[in-house]
């Protein structure tokens, strides 16, 4: 599995991007400053890959100045990670 976590500008969202995983399901969630973060994302819908495993990305919108003065996490929950 790659878990690849990007904004793409400053004032673009930051994406969470889980893909190369199998089974399909799997779970993400957000941190704010290492507590769960329950508002201001998005997950999008589990799609598969060509070579079938599945891929899965998490949308969270912030300001650029709270990106800058909070530490934001991306977890990802898989039966295939220990």
């Amino acid at each position: 599995m790659r878990i690849v976590c990007y904004p793409k500008d400053s004032t673009s969202p930051v994406v969470c991007h889980a893909t190369g995983f199998f089974p399909k399901e799997v779970m993400i969630s957000w941190q704010k400053n290492g507590e769960d973060l329950h508002e201001n994302m998005e997950l999008r819908e589990t799609l598969p890959n060509q070579d079938g495993t599945f891929q899965k990305r998490s949308i969270l919108t912030v300001s650029p100045e709270e990106l800058d003065k909070n530490d934001y996490t991306c977890v990802v929950h898989h039966s295939g990670l220990s």
